[in-house]
């Protein structure tokens, strides 16, 4: 809303005729050479920045497309694809930790035989349920466009960071005790940080 707002035109009220007496400078452009370097710095002033705003919306642009190529990559070389209701499970058969993304639920090959998979299945579905791959595609394209703004890479933080709140939640709701949703929860973090420490060492 905010980024559509000045391009609503507002009616304008009439004041009736109001008249302006203003006397313009004369400058001799021809006698210095100030107002000309002036001006060319000024130019090359506004066109460095445009070079600056599209480099790094090619580079943020090139990024996502990127990350749309991993995904699909991952969808065709998954080892099993499963169909449950209106959403697919995808197994991977790679090491990463399990996400959604539209209606799909990417499994990595650590959660395959994981005795808590169905409450992670859970928790992805509210993610799908809510559409919060709409809302991150969404701020995705609103970083590439403001990718020099800092609050929009804040906002998007937070926005994720909500999602997962809602998406806890959700699992909740569906009856898991939440002492036993919490031992998965840490059990996760855990395993993805001896992951991590692990290709730190390798």
């Amino acid at each position: 809303f905010s980024i559509f707002l000045p391009f609503v035109k507002l009616p304008a009220t009439d004041i009736g005729q109001v008249e302006f007496y203003f006397r313009l400078k004369t400058i001799d452009i021809f006698s210095s050479g100030y107002q000309q370097d002036g001006f060319l710095a000024s130019f090359l002033h506004v066109n460095s920045l445009g070079y600056v705003y599209f480099s790094g919306l090619i580079f943020f642009s090139l990024r996502l497309i990127t990350q749309f190529i991993i995904l699909v990559r991952l969808y065709l070389k998954a080892s099993k694809v499963l169909a449950s209701g209106d959403r697919k499970i995808v197994f991977t058969g790679k090491n990463h930790p399990a996400f959604s993304f539209m209606h799909s639920v990417f499994i990595g090959l650590e959660d395959e035989n994981n005795k808590d998979l169905e409450i992670i299945l859970n928790h992805e579905k509210v993610h799908i349920i809510q559409k919060h791959s709409v809302d991150l595609l969404l701020l995705e394209l609103l970083a590439i466009v403001q990718w020099f703004n800092p609050l929009i890479w804040a906002y998007r933080k937070l926005v994720k960071q909500n999602h997962e709140y809602l998406a806890d939640r959700g699992v909740v709701k569906t009856g898991i005790p939440g002492n036993k949703y919490q031992e998965v929860l840490l059990g996760n973090y855990k395993d993805q940080i001896g992951r991590a420490s692990c290709r730190e060492r390798v």
